[in-house]
């Protein structure tokens, strides 16, 4: 396992964040509200007595911990203070639990769309199914990352015989 490849992963879960965030406060709201700008979304949802500030706090609250835990695993893996493979299966893994924090980080914003404007909360765009996606594909990666190493460290362990 090579440091860019940790770097990588780094990269994918700092997307993973931006993305996330930018569903949950501009793209989500303006797909259950088609036709409106997102400021007279924004004004809409102040005028229904809801707080379009909480829910981007609470994405960016859920979501950037994971970026940002992310960048220092990297950053130990440069540094050499952590084997690269150690740091991008954390890594993988935080990318693997952001479905988790998807939910919760969209469930303040989506709420405050849905009572602003009589709305169903339910998510209007294929965001959270592609992070979804990129999810399992994170623990498809951690599951083959670790049975080669363990193949690797048996093979290296295994007696020599003629």
């Amino acid at each position: 396992m090579t440091k860019p490849v940790t770097v990588l992963a780094a990269r994918a879960a700092v997307a993973y964040a931006a993305v996330g965030i930018l569903s949950i406060t501009v793209w989500e709201p303006m797909a259950a509200m088609p036709g409106l700008s997102h400021d007279e979304i924004v004004a809409g949802i102040a005028a229904g007595g809801e707080s379009h500030s909480a829910g981007a706090t609470a994405a960016v609250v859920c979501l950037a911990p994971g970026a940002i835990a992310a960048v220092a695993l990297a950053a130990l893996a440069i540094a050499g203070r952590m084997r690269p493979l150690t740091a991008t299966v954390w890594i993988l893994g935080i990318v693997a639990l952001g479905p988790i924090a998807y939910f919760w980080a969209g469930f303040p914003m989506g709420m405050a769309v849905a009572d602003a404007f009589l709305i169903g909360g339910a998510s209007r765009t294929p965001v959270p199914y592609a992070l979804a996606a990129v999810s399992a594909l994170a623990v498809a990666l951690v599951v083959i990352l670790c049975v080669a190493d363990a193949r690797g460290r048996l093979r290296a362990a295994a007696p020599v015989t003629e």
